[in-house]
């Protein structure tokens, strides 16, 4: 059996199969782990597929943000990452979505 989900864009490999960081400096620290979209699966192949038409560019836990100084890691300008992503809120949703849609099938 196969599962696979279709990601609107390039997602974080913590939030495909785990291991969201708290690296001092993030700009939301508390926020909630999402849980990693291929442990949400349950079959034995599972696959995931972005980077497509019309993606929205990369989707990063809201954990590991950092869009204001002082950045992640001492890094000495801004990640490239949220650059090119449409905001914090993105990983949660996506991830929520996909969750909610592998509990209905």
């Amino acid at each position: 059996m196969l599962e696979i989900a279709l990601i609107p864009g390039e997602l974080y490999p913590e939030l495909s199969v785990g291991g969201i960081q708290r690296y001092e400096g993030a700009d939301f620290p508390e926020a909630p782990d999402e849980p990693a979209v291929k442990t949400l699966m349950k079959a034995p192949y599972r696959m995931l597929f972005g980077l497509c038409d019309d993606e929205i560019g990369y989707i990063i836990p809201k954990a590991e943000w950092d869009n204001v100084a002082p950045w992640l890691q001492n890094a000495p300008k801004r990640w490239y990452g949220e650059v090119n992503s449409v905001g914090p809120e993105a990983g949660p949703m996506i991830t929520g979505a996909i969750q909610e849609l592998l509990r209905s099938k």
